[in-house]
């Protein structure tokens, strides 16, 4: 089953017929802090696609192949050791993402690309700006909250379960 991103207001009224029929107030009031607490964070590219900050530098995985691997220097690892080693690195990075169907279109030094197949969303590291570019407008994104408050239509972003919402 598909989980897609919603409003602060949805997930609370989920919220509210979850302790209706459970009558688990605690876990009810945890679960709305939780959720406003995820919404109010500002997206970075890690949780897109698998990445990781390097010297302050996103470094973008693709998932290692032993041909792809071959056509690196051999270390004293071997080829099979760093096959391993960036499959590892790789799946970590993969399991941190948490949403779906993002592709790197452009990476340069001042900002990156990706493709959602309604929109781009492009990471711009020089003015801190994270901008969507859909096919009827341009939109500013501060917060993940953002996604879901758009004036024009869904954006219908995919949620991993490592988002657990």
């Amino acid at each position: 089953m598909k989980h897609y991103l919603k409003s602060s207001i949805n997930y609370i009224d989920e919220i509210e017929e979850y302790v209706n029929e459970s009558h688990n107030y605690e876990r009810g009031c945890k679960l709305i802090f939780k959720i406003k607490d995820f919404l109010k964070q500002t997206p970075e590219l890690w949780m897109f696609i698998p990445c990781k900050l390097v010297d302050g530098v996103w470094v973008v995985f693709e998932e290692p192949t032993l041909d792809s691997i071959k056509l690196m220097p051999l270390t004293s690892e071997g080829w099979d050791g760093k096959y391993y080693r960036l499959k590892k690195e790789y799946q970590q990075a993969k399991e941190r993402v948490l949403f779906e169907g993002f592709e790197v279109v452009s990476i340069n030094g001042d900002f990156t690309v990706l493709q959602h197949k309604d929109f781009q969303l492009i990471f711009d590291y020089e003015s801190n700006l994270i901008t969507v570019n859909h096919p009827k407008f341009t939109d500013y994104i501060e917060t993940i909250e953002d996604f879901t408050i758009n004036r024009f239509e869904k954006y219908n972003i995919e949620l991993t379960k490592q988002s657990g919402l």
